[in-house]
């Protein structure tokens, strides 16, 4: 069983298996140099869908246009994929894609 802190002896558990919606949040820090790392996650548009139990994620261009496109496995719930835009910026299109498998996902 999975569990994550939240607080003072408050721990949380998965809802059911087919479409947990109560994971923690997934981050994009983008690197400012001098030590300093930014949340880019909503404004580059992963901020949807992001509250699953994801275990691993993998870069790669589904659509071959030239940009790496983010593909997040999770567990207890749907996969991720966002296509990306360009300029920093994603779209979740896992239902469009049709990759929104409702496996438990270990890996990507």
């Amino acid at each position: 069983l999975y569990s994550y802190y939240v607080g003072l002896d408050q721990y949380h558990y998965p809802a059911p298996y087919f479409d947990a919606r109560n994971g923690p949040p997934n981050f994009l820090l983008h690197n400012e140099g001098n030590a300093m790392f930014l949340d880019r996650t909503e404004t580059a548009g992963l901020n949807v869908d992001n509250d699953r139990y994801s275990f691993a994620c993998a870069w790669g261009d589904y659509n071959s246009d030239g940009l790496p496109d983010l593909y997040v496995a999770n567990d207890f719930g749907r996969n991720n994929l966002y296509r990306n835009n360009g300029g920093g910026e994603f779209t979740a299109v896992s239902a469009e894609a049709g990759v929104e498998d409702v496996g438990a996902g270990m890996s990507a």
